[in-house]
């Protein structure tokens, strides 16, 4: 189970700098980081269009918001490697949808090739180059409508938004090639869909079909050219990665000021393999340490921690996630203020009086409450205009301890005694 986070490479899907996690997108796949790949191409047929132009081995893990993928290999001379995704119901088992705005190597693929039995690709995945071997990026193509009807998607996830992609592409290499990061809602994946599948292979970007896949060819195989090909009676076939790859998905963190301090508050829609939370604390943003460790629960469940300052500053917090094999990632990062009270005064202070006063200096909209020390909320008002103060009968209240709390601030302590 993994959370939030991993570097930008597609602008629009994914977070810049303010995210980390154990994986460096650079295009160096380090098996520590990814885990074991979940197919190579070994064994098969040399590739046809020469040294440069391969796939050697596929690397999928995914986070709370992400689908990662690590494709060792290279491409050169302006054409494409393309991986077809199934991430969702419905979709194509054929080449027929539609290729409105597609990018090179998708939009000229023949559209009476057909997938395997059970593979219906939603999106199509191209990590390409320029004439010149260099400026590698990565385009995310939505199969939509039919192929003689035109249709399809014009939506692009990658360099038509400025997006970087690690790179790093080595010929014969299992751990140099791409490593790419999408975004699960971009790719319509949902938890309860399960495992995914993935059809790769190496085109010219006029849809020249070389003889490299993942699934590797048989070992003799040539090209198979620009004709329809019936990929159920070839040897490629997709490769399926397990759910349990792409684990937990975080809903959502909070940090909200309370009478004692500061709560912080998440939630898990799926759970697993995860070992514990940690509970990271900042009064900068910058340098962390630890304020505890809360144990999964294994089940989408809700989760909360009290942080226990009164300390009037900004304060920032994340989760570290850690799985049960010992790789984490980061959650992002969260943060609230504890501001002082010298915005507004109550008096009197212990109150002998049957009312009690609110003056403010400067507040346009507030919610006032007023809580016992039990934490039951004993009156509440709403104001525009406080600074000419506000009188609250406190007469029918019991003796004892209260607080005031204005919006989200932190709760002021005060006194009744009749």
């Amino acid at each position: 189970m993994k959370l939030l986070t991993l570097q930008t490479l597609l602008g629009l899907l994914l977070c810049a700098s303010t995210l980390s996690s154990q994986i460096t997108f650079d295009g160096t796949i380090n098996e520590s980081q990814w885990g074991a790949a979940a197919s190579t191409s070994a064994g098969g047929p040399t590739p046809g269009f020469g040294a440069g132009h391969e796939i050697n081995a596929l690397y999928v893990n995914g986070d709370a918001n992400n689908i990662n993928f690590g494709v060792a290999g290279n491409v050169q001379n302006g054409n494409r490697i393309v991986l077809f995704l199934d991430t969702k119901t419905g979709g194509y088992n054929n080449g027929n949808y539609g290729r409105t705005g597609a990018p090179n190597g998708v939009n000229n693929f023949n559209s009476g090739t057909s997938f395997d039995a059970g593979f219906n690709a939603d999106y199509a995945l191209v990590i390409g180059t320029n004439a010149g071997s260099s400026n590698y990026f990565v385009d995310l193509f939505t199969l939509a409508g039919t192929a003689a009807g035109g249709g399809g998607s014009n939506s692009f996830f990658g360099s038509p938004n400025g997006t970087t992609i690690g790179a790093a592409p080595a010929n014969s290499s299992q751990t140099a090639g791409f490593e790419i990061a999408v975004s699960k809602t971009a790719l319509g994946y949902l938890s309860s869909f399960g495992a995914i599948k993935v059809f790769a292979m190496y085109m010219s970007d006029g849809a020249f079909l070389s003889n490299q896949f993942l699934t590797p060819a048989g070992s003799s195989d040539g090209n198979y050219g620009n004709g329809a090909v019936v990929f159920g009676s070839a040897a490629p076939n997709p490769v399926t990665i397990a759910a349990a790859s792409l684990p937990v998905e975080l809903v959502d963190i909070t940090a909200k000021a309370v009478k004692e301090g500061i709560l912080i508050s998440w939630r898990t829609a799926m759970e697993r393999d995860n070992s514990h939370f940690e509970v990271e604390y900042s009064n900068n943003g910058q340098i962390w340490e630890t304020l505890d460790h809360i144990t999964g629960k294994g089940t989408p469940s809700p989760y909360t921690y009290l942080h226990k300052t009164l300390e009037r500053a900004t304060h920032y917090y994340r989760l570290k996630q850690v799985d049960m094999d010992g790789h984490f990632a980061y959650s992002k990062v969260v943060s609230t203020a504890l501001k002082g009270n010298t915005a507004y005064t109550l008096a009197p202070n212990p109150v002998f009086t049957d009312a009690i006063t609110l003056k403010m200096a400067s507040i346009d909209d507030v919610n006032i409450q007023f809580f016992n020390v039990a934490g039951q909320l004993v009156h509440t008002l709403h104001s525009t205009s406080a600074t000419q103060g506000l009188e609250i009968d406190v007469a029918s209240w019991p003796t004892g301890t209260y607080w005031l709390q204005i919006n989200q601030e932190l709760p002021v302590q005060f006194f009744v005694q009749h």
